[in-house]
């Protein structure tokens, strides 16, 4: 994808899940997990997109409180990024 490309009056002139699903198809993560994304229905993963961003601060909140005390204590956190 040509990222220079994009419109920069309207940045959701293309979607983030495009973007994604073709970072998985550049990636193979689809054959890593036997799943074949080009079959995906995009309204469904509009909708979990819309979900997760609702709920975006209520997701990440506890995701770096747990982080950032696993490095004060020295113990790994459960991230496997």
């Amino acid at each position: 994808m040509d990222v220079d490309s994009l419109e920069l009056i309207r940045p959701r002139s293309i979607s983030c899940e495009h973007v994604t699903l073709e970072a998985f198809n550049t990636l193979s993560i689809g054959e890593l997990i036997d799943y074949d994304f080009s079959k995906m229905n995009l309204y469904k993963l509009y909708s979990a997109s819309d979900q997760l961003l609702k709920n975006k601060d209520a997701i990440e909140r506890p995701l770096y409180l747990q982080e950032k005390n696993s490095l004060v204590s020295g113990r790994p956190s459960h991230c496997m990024i």
